[in-house]
């Protein structure tokens, strides 16, 4: 657990990425920050959330038989990744011809932000040179995807656009958990999932003592991220009801949440990875990460090859790292 000080010199531990390994854009009429309207509707919404208010959602309807916050054109499934990679193969290509991997892996995140149509609610890729021992992790906290450089595959880049695709699909599990019912549930319903887990984590905690921190996680001066704003004002979304079918899958998210066991914790339970890949938010990062560097490799490389990125299936490799 990576701990930070606070000016009164309490700990308190710092949320950890999800996804880590081992442990164009948006019309200006949604998103725009200079749009009078959108910041007068911004506005409300983070009163409304200070104060507790239900927020009704503007979205508009969408049509008998299409998915619901998934947009019609890109499903979040794992053959929806594939899609993108066959659908845009020549832009892929090109891409693959950048011999800075940096640029590529940027490129390639352009590419499903344009596919998945995310505008500004896409999340930022970061570069790390080193670290101890993740691939890359996606950070909710900050909208942002890392790639960690000394542990990334070396000259295997379906493998790294397996790992992309993996920490993306994570990014959309975290929209998806905020799109569901009016934001002011959905947002007390993620901090109380993060905040029993974090009392699991540490059984000194109270339940108001880690609800306080889950919440600062997600603000700024008071305030909510804005990338969570970002996420609620995407109106290219319609809420999901909490007992409707993806209503549900989220309440498998937010259970998932409450018990999350992160690499460290899976390998003192078995040693293999196996409790953390076998979660539901995991399994699906790993299927739709596996899919789309799967699809890299034959219609980008011209190699019939399956990509897995599961680690329990390279035992020596788990324990070289730890």
């Amino acid at each position: 657990m990576i701990i930070i000080l606070t000016s009164a010199d309490k700990i308190i531990p710092k949320n950890k990425n999800k996804g880590s390994s081992a442990s164009d854009e948006t019309s200006a009429a949604i998103t725009g920050n200079n749009n009078p309207v959108v910041e007068s509707r911004r506005n409300s919404i983070k009163r409304e959330v200070a104060e507790g208010h239900k927020i009704q959602s503007s979205s508009p309807e969408v049509p008998p038989g299409k998915l619901r916050a998934p947009n019609a054109r890109f499903a979040e499934t794992p053959e929806a990744f594939a899609e993108v990679i066959t659908r845009r193969a020549d832009d892929l290509k090109a891409a693959n011809k950048i011999k800075d991997d940096k640029l590529f892996y940027q490129e390639v995140l352009k590419i499903f932000k344009e596919e998945m149509e995310l505008g500004d609610t896409a999340p930022k890729l970061n570069f790390e040179e080193t670290h101890p021992n993740a691939r890359a992790s996606y950070s909710d906290t900050d909208n942002t995807l890392y790639v960690y450089m000394n542990n990334f595959p070396q000259n295997d880049r379906a493998k790294g656009v397996a790992i992309l695709a993996h920490e993306l699909k994570h990014f959309l599990q975290f929209k998806e958990e905020l799109l569901t019912s009016e934001p002011t549930d959905a947002l007390d319903r993620l901090i109380n999932a993060k905040a029993k887990n974090l009392m699991r984590q540490h059984p000194q905690l109270s339940e108001e003592q880690a609800q306080g921190i889950v919440q600062q996680w997600y603000m700024d001066n008071g305030d909510y991220k804005e990338h969570i704003f970002d996420i609620l004002l995407n109106e290219g979304w319609t809420r999901n009801e909490i007992n409707d079918k993806f209503g549900a899958k989220v309440q498998e998210y937010l259970k998932n949440e409450e018990h999350y066991i992160d690499k460290d914790e899976s390998l003192s339970i078995d040693k293999i990875l196996k409790s953390y890949e076998d979660q539901i938010t995991e399994q699906e990062a790993y299927d739709a990460g596996d899919a789309a560097g799967s699809a890299f490799n034959k219609n980008i490389l011209g190699i019939d090859e399956q990509v897995r990125t599961r680690e329990t299936q390279n035992v020596k490799h788990i324990r070289k790292i730890y």
